[in-house]
C-alpha cells in the first residue's frame, strides 16, 4: 500500500467558502477594533470524519468530545462575533474510502466551511487529496511523509511520530535500557514509525533488539509479533499500535514477557480498554500536560474539557502513568 503522491497543482479555496471565511475574518477584525459585531442567522458549520464505531472508536470519540467541548464553550461565549459554530460528524469506521466519501459529501455542502481532525494516516491522505479546496485542520496522524506533501489546504497542529519515538527511545536510554524493540503495523503508519525508530536508535548509538510487525493498523492477528518480542526479551518494547494495542499487550504478557512497554500518543486512547494491562505502560504526548498549573493555555481551557473528560483521564492514576 502506498501513500498518494503530491498533486502537481492544488485547487484554490472555493469562492463561496473564501467569501464566508473572509467575512468572518472581517467581523473578527471589526470586533477587535471595537466595532459592533454582526450576528449571523446561519451557523458556521465545520465537518469532521473519524472512526466512531470500529477499532479506533476510543480515539475518535475522544476527538469529538474535545472539539465539541471547545465549540460549545465558544458558542456559550457568543460564538464568532455572534455567529454560532456547528460541528457536523460523519463516521468513517476507520476505512480510508469512507473517509474520502465523507469529505466529498462535506465539500458538496456549501454550508460546511472546513474539516477538522480526520483520524488515521490513510484516511488523512484520502481526505487531503479529495478536497483540495477545503481547509483540513489538525489531522490526527504523526506520519511525516504526509507533511512533506504539497498540500496547502492542510494545517498540522500536533507532533509527528519522529518526535514521539525519539522521546521514547531517549527516555529508555536515560534509564539505562539499551535493549529496545518495536512492534508496528505493516502499512504506511507502521512504516513511518519504523523509520522514526531506526533514526532514534541511530542518534542514541543503539541497535534494535527486535522488530516485529502486525498485518495492518486494524488487524487483530498479533500473536506472531507478541511471540517474536517475547523470544527476544527486550528491556523495552515500543508499541507503535493504536486500537489494537490492548490485544497485543495481552498476547505479549500471555507469552511470558514482562518487558516495559512504551506507547505512542495514539496508544493512550486504548488505556480504558487495557484494564490491568495499562499498569506500567508509558506513553508519549508531546504537548503541555492538561493538568499543568503553570501553563496559561491549559489553565484557560481546563474548565472547557473537564466536565466531559472520560473518568480514566480525570483520575490521579492516569495522570501519573
Amino acid at each position: 500500500m502506498t501513500v498518494p503522491m503530491p498533486r502537481e497543482s492544488i485547487a484554490p479555496l472555493s469562492t463561496s467558502r473564501r467569501r464566508a471565511l473572509t467575512g468572518l475574518a472581517a467581523a473578527t477584525a471589526a470586533a477587535g477594533l471595537g466595532f459592533p459585531a454582526l450576528a449571523q442567522n446561519r451557523p458556521v458549520r465545520v465537518g469532521t470524519t473519524f472512526d466512531n464505531s470500529s477499532v479506533e472508536k476510543a480515539n475518535g470519540q475522544g476527538l469529538y468530545q474535545g472539539s465539541s467541548a471547545f465549540f460549545n464553550a465558544l458558542n456559550k461565549a457568543g460564538g464568532i462575533n455572534g455567529t454560532k459554530v456547528e460541528l457536523v460528524m460523519a463516521d468513517d469506521t476507520f476505512k480510508p474510502e469512507v473517509a474520502k466519501a465523507n469529505a466529498l459529501a462535506f465539500e458538496k455542502d456549501s454550508s460546511v466551511l472546513a474539516l477538522v481532525h480526520p483520524l488515521g494516516t490513510r484516511q488523512t491522505a484520502e481526505v487531503m487529496d479529495a478536497v483540495p479546496g477545503m481547509a483540513v485542520v489538525g489531522p490526527i496522524t504523526g506520519t511525516i511523509s504526509l507533511r512533506k506533501k504539497n498540500a496547502p489546504n492542510t494545517f498540522w497542529v500536533r507532533a509527528n511520530y519522529d518526535q514521539e519515538v525519539e522521546k521514547l527511545v531517549s527516555t529508555a536510554a536515560v534509564l539505562g535500557q539499551s535493549r529496545i524493540g518495536l512492534v508496528h503495523s505493516n502499512d504506511p503508519l507502521g512504516q513511518s514509525v519504523l523509520a522514526a525508530f531506526k533514526n532514534a536508535l541511530a542518534k542514541a548509538k543503539l541497535e534494535p533488539t527486535v522488530i516485529a510487525t502486525t498485518p495492518n493498523t486494524t488487524s487483530m492477528e498479533v500473536g506472531p509479533a507478541a511471540e517474536a518480542i517475547a523470544k527476544a526479551k527486550p528491556q523495552v518494547v515500543v508499541v507503535g499500535l493504536a486500537g489494537t494495542a490492548p490485544v497485543f499487550l495481552k498476547a505479549l504478557r500471555e507469552a511470558g514477557n514482562s518487558s516495559s512497554a512504551y506507547g505512542l500518543s495514539i496508544t493512550a486512547s486504548a488505556l480504558s480498554a487495557m484494564g490491568d494491562l495499562a499498569k506500567g505502560l508509558g506513553f508519549v504526548i508531546v504537548v503541555p500536560s492538561p493538568y499543568s498549573t503553570s501553563s496559561r493555555s491549559c489553565a484557560a481551557t481546563r474548565p472547557t474539557w473537564w466536565p466531559t473528560a472520560p473518568r480514566i483521564s480525570r483520575s490521579p492514576a492516569w495522570r501519573a502513568t
